[in-house]
């Protein structure tokens, strides 16, 4: 354009619409040596800046001491307004603020630095329970009580009123809601109950001749049907938490923004312990670190450059370190 206003010129490879689209656009555009100027969308005449003076310009309005260290529409307003203009002004200033060692360093963890989820299926459903006693209750045709298992893995909840809180009904609810329809479990904890200690088996307390005096053929009949019965129940349970559990990562999954990590990235730590103690005017990111090693469930191996040592962490807290702040002078270095 610049070419064009000052001598007329148009280069040879522009095809017929482009032509009409560089006479068009010309309107717009006048020359005062030695600058090209433009008339802007609200009226506004702004100087076109070359590529060189860009990132001098971007610094200005975004990292001087007037600047503010503000986004990235602020900074690219601060450059419309100090009287500047080039065709990627906003997608500048994004790249340009991404890049910013104090913008990176500043803010706290969001929902979108969450990992995705990786969801743990526990095979072995219904071998602890928990079972207690809750009430008494105002009465409801008689009933007073309510006898409540929870199973300490997939939170399954059974639980019947009852009239009374004694052993029989507790006996009752064991054999036809828990043992017939789970299985023995490894381990009940009662409370408010007494334990029964193995001593107690061994060596023939009065409750266990009573009461565990069984006929050990039908017993065992009885216990291959259950267990037959059990695995049903337990491939049907890993089916349903599996299930779930996938809608809950795909829920989870939305939130967030997906990122990758890579051995040899630089990296920001998030310092959690100011969530604890703050400090006032402090960054909540160190480093930056390099990562050595990504692991499938989540973590990282960060490389401090300074002590020479490695360290493992949540890849939540951790966020990619786009690099340093745009130095003017290496600039004015490189381009003599």
């Amino acid at each position: 354009m610049a070419n064009y206003k000052a001598g007329r010129s148009i280069p040879q490879e522009y095809t017929k619409q482009q032509v009409k689209k560089l006479l068009h656009e010309a309107k717009l555009f006048f020359w005062d040596e030695p600058f090209l100027f433009k008339r802007c969308p609200d009226g506004m005449i702004r100087r076109c800046v070359p590529e060189v003076e860009m990132k001098d310009i971007l610094w200005h309005c975004h990292n001087s001491s007037y600047g503010g260290h503000f986004g990235a529409e602020r900074t690219a307003a601060k450059v419309l307004q100090s009287g500047f203009y080039w065709p990627s002004i906003f997608k500048d200033a994004r790249d340009f603020v991404s890049h910013c060692n104090e913008c990176q360093r500043a803010g706290g963890l969001t929902k979108k630095n969450e990992m995705p989820q990786k969801f743990i299926l526990e095979v072995e459903l219904f071998d602890l329970w928990g079972i207690d006693f809750m009430g008494p209750f105002p009465p409801s045709y008689t009933f007073k009580y309510i006898l409540v298992a929870v199973e300490y893995v997939s939170k399954w909840v059974e639980a019947i009123a009852t009239t009374t809180c004694d052993t029989n009904v507790v006996l009752q609810f064991l054999k036809k809601n828990i043992f017939t329809r789970f299985g023995v479990p490894k381990g009940l904890l009662v409370y408010g109950k007494a334990c029964h200690l193995p001593v107690e088996l061994e060596h023939k307390a009065f409750w266990a001749t009573q009461l565990l005096n069984l006929d050990a053929q039908a017993a065992g009949e009885k216990r291959l049907l259950q267990l037959n019965e059990l695995e049903e129940f337990r491939l049907e349970a890993y089916e349903n938490a599996r299930i779930y559990k996938e809608r809950a990562k795909r829920w989870h999954g939305k939130r967030i923004s997906p990122r990758t990590f890579e051995p040899g990235q630089k990296v920001l730590l998030f310092n959690s312990r100011l969530k604890i103690f703050p400090g006032k005017l402090r960054s909540r990111w160190n480093g930056p670190y390099t990562i050595t090693k990504v692991s499938p469930h989540g973590y990282v191996e960060l490389l401090d450059e300074n002590s020479k040592e490695t360290f493992m962490v949540n890849g939540q807290r951790v966020k990619l370190y786009l690099g340093g702040p745009w130095s003017k002078e290496e600039t004015v270095l490189w381009l003599a």
